[in-house]
C-alpha cells in the first residue's frame, strides 16, 4: 500500500468531521471562542457518522456509535503563532441546563498531522448545553478555562 494512502484517508476523515460539525453547528451561536492568547474550536458530530468510516479513524481512537451519542472535538490554536496546540491535556465538562453533568478527559488524536482532543458524550437532541474546558500545558502555572454555551443539539 502506498504510504500516502493513510495520510489521504486521515485528511478525508478530518474534512468529513469538519463538514458534519459545520452542518450541525449552523444553528449554533458559538463554535469558536477566543480566550487570552488562544482560540478554541468546538465540533460536535453524531457518533454514527464516524462509525460509518472506521478505516479513516486512527487505530488508537475508540469508535463508538449509538442513539444520541456524539463525538465532541476540540482544537486549540495559539493566536500569536497561528499554530495548533498539540501538547495539552484537555478535560471537558458537559452540563445539560443544570440537569446532569459529565466530565471526561479528552483523547489526544492525530489526524492528517493535526492534533484534536476528542471524546464521546450522550447528548439529547433539543437540549441546550454548557461546556467547560480546562486546557493544561506543562509550561503553564494554571489551566486555561473556557466556557461555551453550546445551544441546541440537532440530529
Amino acid at each position: 500500500m502506498n504510504r500516502l494512502y493513510p495520510s489521504l484517508l486521515s485528511g478525508l476523515l478530518a474534512g468529513l468531521l469538519l463538514a458534519y460539525a459545520s452542518q450541525i453547528g449552523a444553528a449554533h451561536r458559538q463554535l469558536e471562542t477566543e480566550v487570552g492568547d488562544y482560540t478554541v474550536h468546538l465540533g460536535v458530530v453524531p457518533a454514527d457518522r464516524i462509525a460509518e468510516y472506521p478505516d479513516l479513524v486512527p487505530h488508537d481512537h475508540p469508535i463508538k456509535s449509538g442513539k444520541n451519542l456524539y463525538h465532541v472535538l476540540i482544537a486549540v490554536y495559539d493566536k500569536t503563532t497561528g499554530r495548533r496546540v498539540d501538547d495539552a491535556s484537555v478535560a471537558l465538562t458537559l452540563e445539560a441546563l443544570g440537569l446532569n453533568t459529565r466530565r471526561k478527559s479528552m483523547h489526544r488524536v492525530e489526524m492528517a498531522g493535526a492534533i484534536t482532543y476528542c471524546s464521546f458524550f450522550q447528548m439529547q437532541p433539543g437540549d441546550y448545553y454548557t461546556i467547560d474546558l480546562d486546557i493544561q500545558r506543562a509550561t503553564w502555572q494554571k489551566p486555561l478555562h473556557v466556557e461555551l454555551d453550546y445551544g441546541q443539539v440537532a440530529h
